[in-house]
């Protein structure tokens, strides 16, 4: 079951491993006609009214689930996605999928709008919310990429592109819920329908989606609702110290009040030794003097910060630094990543200096402690984009074969028919090159990592 936690949080936000390349053996294609009569996401004559977030949680219901978790081969499903799709063993799959569940998400998918009711919790649990939801989506993920690879091994690439069309709605529905762990989820499951596109381009007479995937919307993640929330949760812990700050004559908080405030974050830290008073008691009073200066220099009137205990001081300054030191962070995030990046990194810098000046000075390291991964998020964040880029750019290869006798252009420049997207990670163009009969198409890793993607692209006749 997972937990709004940090540590849930940096486990989900870590960066991925470098991949081997990706291998795709495609053939050339014009664009359908009309141009979109495929598209990777409903459109709007095909949404009805109604919350998607009810139906998401009737599709989670035992008489479907809990058969379909009993069988025999559930254990089975993650094989399947790997295994060629020659290789699947289609009356097993067609026994273990469970029709109904995932025609209530095939209608969750298509619904108008989706409201998971949860920022009330947000504001309440804080980073103590639980999801137990979020297991059951990657389930159902899962189960819609098998259904998807079924289909393509019928030849049913149509029905193929519904599955993976409700995928992709589920996981921009998931990333609208209000906290992190949402938006990171959402992200995972759309780079695994993205990963299914793969698989589909390759398949005989596969249709050209160039137009489809340029019609996603840019970012395909939102990340802003999340992180916001994410500023909500420590709210909730520390609703006292932020009233003290907005309004001078609230004057001390009553001690039963402060305690119970202080207890809140000493658990969240849950470093040094923060349920011994003593402990924080000396922690505050090495910070105080800063802390009661800044509180004055910001317009607390000295009279006021004078009559406040010293610990409610040391908080009220701790709170100060979070909201600073998340700005620093959230502002770069609605720019593009690679314009974005620099300026997170100089945030990262500040932060790790901010963490020994609290080991050498003293204080309550709120900020220092309970900032999420800010860049590692907009990772995660960017490269659902840069998969979405580099298939358009498959796709446009694609074209190009298909106007010119079935040959790849020397240069991405030479595609005429379409536009080249940029790499989202860099704000460069892919590169790409041909070697013994390949395409390579390459986005280089992130700063200071080994990631990135490499496809390698071989051409093959219609047959």
């Amino acid at each position: 079951m997972l937990r709004c936690s940090l540590l849930t949080l940096s486990a989900l936000a870590l960066p991925v491993a470098a991949q081997d390349p990706i291998r795709l053996s495609v053939q050339p294609a014009r664009s359908p006609q009309p141009a979109l009569k495929f598209q990777l996401l409903p459109e709007i004559r095909d949404l009805k009214p109604g919350n998607a977030a009810l139906l998401y949680q009737r599709a989670h219901s035992p008489e479907w689930y809990d058969v379909f978790r009993r069988s025999p081969d559930y254990p089975k499903v993650s094989e399947w996605i790997e295994l060629p799709l020659d290789k699947l063993p289609v009356d097993r799959v067609n026994a273990l999928l469970p029709r109904q569940m995932l025609t209530e998400v095939d209608t969750a998918a298509r619904r108008a709008s989706c409201d998971w009711d949860l920022t009330a919790r947000v504001r309440r649990d804080g980073f103590a919310m639980m999801l137990p939801e979020m297991q059951c989506f990657r389930e159902f993920a899962t189960l819609l990429m098998l259904r998807a690879r079924l289909e393509m091994r019928a030849g049913t690439l149509p029905a193929a592109i519904f599955s993976l069309q409700t995928g992709l709605g589920m996981a921009r529905h998931i990333a609208e819920g209000p906290t992190l762990i949402h938006g990171l989820v959402g992200a995972a499951i759309a780079n695994n329908m993205l990963g299914q596109i793969e698989e589909l381009v390759q398949q005989d007479g596969a249709t050209n989606l160039y137009w489809a995937l340029t019609d996603l919307p840019r970012p395909f993640v939102d990340m802003r609702r999340p992180l916001q929330a994410e500023k909500l949760m420590f709210e909730s812990m520390v609703p006292g110290i932020r009233a003290a700050w907005k309004d001078p004559q609230l004057g001390p908080l009553p001690a039963e009040k402060l305690n119970r405030e202080l207890a809140r974050v000493g658990t969240l830290l849950s470093i040094g030794d923060f349920s011994n008073r003593v402990y924080i008691a000396v922690a505050a009073a090495r910070i105080y003097p800063e802390a009661k200066k800044y509180l004055i220099d910001q317009g607390y009137p000295a009279a006021r910060a004078d009559a406040l205990p010293v610990i409610q001081v040391a908080l009220m300054y701790s709170l100060a630094m979070y909201d600073v030191t998340y700005d620093d962070f959230y502002r770069w995030t609605n720019l593009p990543y690679w314009e974005a990046q620099p300026g997170l990194m100089r945030a990262e810098k500040q932060l790790a200096r901010a963490k020994q000046k609290i080991v050498h000075e003293g204080g309550i390291p709120v900020a220092e402690w309970l900032m999420p991964a800010v860049r590692k998020v907009l990772e995660a964040r960017v490269r659902v984009e840069r998969r979405i880029a580099a298939l358009r750019c498959i796709e446009a290869l694609r074209l190009h074969a298909a106007d010119n006798q079935g040959a790849f252009p020397a240069k991405l420049a030479d595609v005429k028919i379409a536009p080249i997207p940029i790499d989202p990670a860099t704000g460069k163009s892919f590169e790409y090159r041909l070697e013994d009969y390949r395409a390579l198409l390459i986005g280089p890793g992130f700063a200071g990592e080994r990631t990135g993607i490499r496809y390698e692209l071989t051409l093959r006749s219609k047959s």
